[in-house]
């Protein structure tokens, strides 16, 4: 059954132990998880290699909230390597949407049109913003 992350991490941190009273050390010790998350197929070691080898060609439209999910398991985990990764990757696409974004023909092609079409939604408001700020920042120059 598929949960969202907020309720799935409630549940994953719960354990579900016999409901007698007995306190009993063994019991204790045969405490199971609520629930087992199964790990999303964007952690697998195929895809994380994929983000390692170029980060601008990884197609993060399938992943709506990535940056969220990956905040969220690397808290839930306490995966510093993940958070690492990431944030190269972050950088990396955040550079080259600065790039693309000073760009005030609106025209893209090619490289820069499929990169475009793989931003994930963050990314996406990101490239708005950051290309409504240099036509404002351009139309307020060229009023002098």
């Amino acid at each position: 059954m598929e949960l969202p992350m907020w309720l799935a991490d409630i549940l994953a941190v719960c354990a579900a132990q016999n409901d007698d009273g007995i306190d009993n050390a063994e019991e204790n010790a045969e405490t199971q998880a609520f629930i087992r998350l199964i790990e999303p197929e964007f952690f697998s070691k195929q895809f994380l290699n994929f983000i390692k080898s170029d980060t601008l060609k990884v197609n993060l439209a399938p992943f709506a909230y990535y940056y969220k999910i990956v905040a969220k398991w690397s808290y839930m985990f306490n995966d510093t390597e993940l958070v690492e990764l990431i944030s190269k990757m972050f950088v990396a696409r955040a550079s080259e949407i600065n790039g693309l974004s000073y760009k005030l023909n609106d025209q893209f092609s090619g490289d820069n049109q499929e990169f475009l079409n793989g931003l994930e939604n963050f990314e996406k408001r990101l490239f708005k913003m950051s290309h409504l700020s240099y036509k404002d920042m351009n139309n307020w120059i060229a009023k002098g």
